[in-house]
């Protein structure tokens, strides 16, 4: 075997196993995304100024919609 044939060779196989090698990294699972802390919004205390509560707990008094697909229950 010449050193041309040699190193022609060798040269075919490393470029077949590194070709190999990037394939199966691209096969690996992604890791699921988890937030930082400080990627997650503050709670907030208090309602902000000019809330306005559009629901009493029992009724739809002041709602405008169809009562046909709005309702309140009473349910536990």
């Amino acid at each position: 075997m010449t050193p041309e044939t040699c190193a022609r060779r060798l040269f075919l196989v490393s470029v077949a196993a590194c070709s190999s090698r990037l394939m199966m990294a691209g096969q690996q699972t992604p890791q699921s995304y988890v937030p930082k802390q400080s990627d997650r919004p503050e709670a907030m205390e208090s309602d902000e100024a000019g809330f306005l509560n559009i629901f009493d707990g029992k009724t739809l008094d002041g709602w405008e919609g169809d009562p046909k697909y709005w309702r309140v229950l009473d349910e536990p």
